[in-house]
């Protein structure tokens, strides 16, 4: 048996549906359940662990992050000041 790790970028563009209702409002379909703003799940639960798991601090992290080829700024990383962040 062999056990191995993989991590790579993924990006995932959804294309959702638009509607105009009579009244003038708009109602847009909504993303899959687990991805909130534009983070995956899988992003959200590696970042979580690896900051409280871990202890990596956040300059690590993000360095971490952008070493994987994420387009991340330091602000966007932070679990602990983002409320909601990991969609809880």
């Amino acid at each position: 048996m062999v056990q191995d790790l993989e991590i790579r970028p993924s990006v995932i563009r959804y294309r959702r549906e638009r509607w105009l209702t009579p009244d003038g409002h708009t109602v847009v379909a909504p993303l899959p359940a687990g991805t909130t703003g534009h983070f995956g799940p899988e992003l959200r639960r590696f970042v979580l662990a690896q900051y409280h798991q871990g202890q990596v601090t956040v300059p690590r992290l993000v360095e971490q992050l952008r070493g994987f080829g994420r387009s991340i700024s330091k602000r966007q990383s932070l679990p602990r000041r983002r409320p909601g962040w990991c969609g809880c």
